[in-house]
């Protein structure tokens, strides 16, 4: 092998090496930029479920407010049975 040969192989792996350095650099570009696209779509559909349980909560406390209005005896009589009930679970004695 000469030395001629020997220049020439170390240009080429040389240049393989940056070549395969340039498609590396693409290919995370490629996977970064997807990701990004797929964070966004994924941002927007979160959104999107978070503004229909906002206006579900919104509809529930309407539709419970409505009902204490028209019923206010019975509300009062079912949030103390609530309270009693969540006081009896949190302050029974423990063996």
């Amino acid at each position: 092998m000469k030395s001629s040969d020997t220049a020439t192989d170390s240009l080429t792996a040389a240049d393989m090496a940056r070549t395969a350095g340039t498609e590396v650099r693409q290919g995370v570009e490629h996977a970064v930029e997807a990701a990004k696209l797929k964070l966004t779509e994924v941002k927007g559909r979160a959104m999107h479920q978070v503004d229909i349980a906002r206006t579900g909560a919104h509809d529930a406390t309407e539709s419970l407010r409505d009902v204490v209005v028209r019923h206010p005896l019975a509300s009062i009589g079912i949030a103390a049975g609530v309270g009693l009930l969540i006081g009896a679970i949190f302050i029974r004695p423990r063996f």
